[in-house]
């Protein structure tokens, strides 16, 4: 969360009494220039109990950033440049509370953006945030970028109403259509790539898809969707899913069968797509969908 004089303008870190706490001591660490940590007790009959009935404590550590700082600026940067690129980042940081609040931004090819980090620390595992010390200080690891695409075949009503919830979620989308009026990026409120392809040049597209990618696919026909399938199957993509009923993905089955695809390789498809909660608009479906690419994505 980034808190200025003028209160928090960015994030946060759970609402309530502890980050409206949390804004109070931002802000007189703004006024000293300082570091410092805070220790918040949430149980009923503690005397440092802020009155929250959860139960439980949390620590928040409190960063000084001088506005300006070339190294902020650097790292800053970074994110900016790296967010486009969809590239794995974590954000180190330095949370001794006597030391000197370091900041660094490292990527998975080892480059390192702001403050140095020896290599045990850009070694450890982050993939859920953690804890380390090293050399006597504390450092606080987060994945803060995630790699992945999600590539949606079909540009029609579902699609643009997924695309909006899933950009909100911090995935990346490109829609592939065959049909220009589909491929407008303003249908989906310009936060996709889009692109419009023939169905025979699908073939070299789905050659840019990774093992940290997704597949959706909901055509405007059983043809089209069968011609995504096959060509996404020949893909390393960690989810494809398919919209559809249970008879039409039966009968698609067997028609990969019969193009030389096992039951294993078919088993990669996710269908019908989504989770089951009864979802019957194409915005339910939307959210349905995106509930399970959260789902494979944490896990």
């Amino acid at each position: 969360m980034l808190v200025t004089k003028d209160g928090r303008i960015a994030g946060t870190i759970g609402g309530g009494s502890v980050e409206y706490e949390s804004i109070r001591i931002a802000q007189r660490v703004l006024r000293e220039k300082r570091n410092a940590g805070e220790h918040f007790s949430l149980t009923k009959n503690d005397v440092a109990d802020i009155g929250m009935i959860c139960g439980g404590n949390v620590e928040v550590f409190f960063l000084y950033l001088q506005g300006g700082d070339r190294s902020v600026v650097e790292w800053t940067k970074a994110i900016d440049r790296l967010f486009d690129e969809r590239k794995r980042t974590r954000l180190i940081t330095e949370i001794t509370e006597a030391g000197n609040g370091t900041l660094s931004v490292a990527d998975d090819a080892g480059n390192v953006y702001g403050d140095a980090v020896n290599e045990e620390i850009l070694q450890a595992p982050a993939i859920k945030p953690v804890q380390i010390e090293n050399c006597g200080r504390r450092y606080y690891i987060e994945q803060i970028i995630k790699p992945g695409r999600v590539y949606i075949f079909g540009g029609g009503h579902i699609a643009q109403q997924l695309v909006p919830i899933l950009a909100r979620c911090d995935f990346s989308c490109m829609v592939i259509e065959d049909r220009e009026d589909y491929a407008d990026p303003a249908l989906f409120e310009n936060k996709a790539d889009t692109i419009c392809l023939k169905t025979e040049e699908w073939s070299s597209l789905v050659k840019r898809i990774t093992a940290d990618d997704f597949v959706c696919i909901m055509t405007r026909g059983h043809l089209n969707d069968y011609l995504a399938m096959r060509e996404s199957l020949r893909s390393p993509a960690r989810y494809i899913g398919v919209i559809g009923s249970r008879s039409k993905i039966a009968a698609t089955r067997e028609r990969l069968m019969k193009d030389g695809f096992t039951e294993t390789e078919i088993d990669r498809i996710t269908a019908p797509i989504g989770l089951p909660i009864l979802s019957e608009t194409p915005a339910e479906i939307a959210v349905s969908v995106t509930a399970q690419l959260i789902q494979v994505r944490a896990q």
